[in-house]
């Protein structure tokens, strides 16, 4: 790498090297600033259409011709994914009730990583869904950031709680059973305003599995999923 930052540096050619998570500085040398946290943000929101536009970006840096890049977008930052959906998810609970949820049916909720949604990385959530429906249960199927950054506008893990699988500050049926693959750590005892059925939601990621199986105090079924549902 010595000998290749010698060789652009002295051809003058621009190259930025970005350290993050390693104990190396950021190496650059002819890039604006702007265009650093551009490409910063791009990386950050990840997923395709970010991606393709990263490449976008840095090609109209050297080529005014370049095809016109979109600016870096988080897409979204929490929300329903179902494998029945049009586009690739719903923020809005009542619609996804109507559209995916059958009256008198138990409901599970299942909460995953926003990169594994946002990179298409859904087999398993797809499968679980799948056979979830198979056997007479809905799912509510959340994505969400493991440590979520407010001040970037993402919500909080609470919020996200209180948004997709709680009503009015109690839990929702679904909070019957919740599965979680995120390293979140929740707070054991009674819910908000004292409700008592939020109790059951544990602490820590736990080893292999699904990440996490939390059950309410009405919870009186299992489910059974094996390799025959593909996970």
């Amino acid at each position: 790498w010595t000998a290749c930052m010698h060789f652009l540096s002295r051809e003058g050619i621009p190259y930025y090297m970005d350290a993050a998570g390693s104990a190396e500085e950021e190496c650059v040398e002819r890039v604006a600033a702007k265009d650093i946290e551009a490409m910063k943000a791009y990386s950050f929101y990840g997923g395709l259409t970010n991606y393709k536009n990263l490449w976008l970006y840095m090609r109209s840096l050297f080529d005014q011709g370049a095809p016109y890049a979109e600016p870096p977008s988080p897409i979204c930052w929490a929300g329903i994914y179902h494998p029945g959906m049009a586009k690739k998810f719903m923020t809005d609970l009542s619609l996804y009730e109507k559209a995916f949820l059958q009256a008198g049916r138990p409901t599970l909720g299942l909460l995953f990583y926003r990169d594994e949604w946002i990179w298409d990385d859904l087999h398993y959530q797809k499968a679980f869904i799948e056979e979830a429906e198979r056997q007479g249960l809905n799912v509510i199927a959340v994505f969400t950031n493991g440590l979520p950054d407010p001040k970037l506008g993402m919500p909080t893990i609470h919020e996200v709680f209180e948004k997709y699988f709680m009503k009015e500050g109690c839990h929702r049926e679904c909070d019957e059973v919740l599965l979680y693959d995120v390293g979140v750590n929740f707070h054991q005892g009674a819910g908000r305003n004292g409700c008592p059925c939020a109790g059951g939601l544990l602490s820590d990621r736990s080893e292999g599995g699904v990440g996490g199986i939390a059950g309410g105090d009405e919870c009186d079924g299992d489910l059974h999923l094996g390799h025959d549902a593909g996970i």
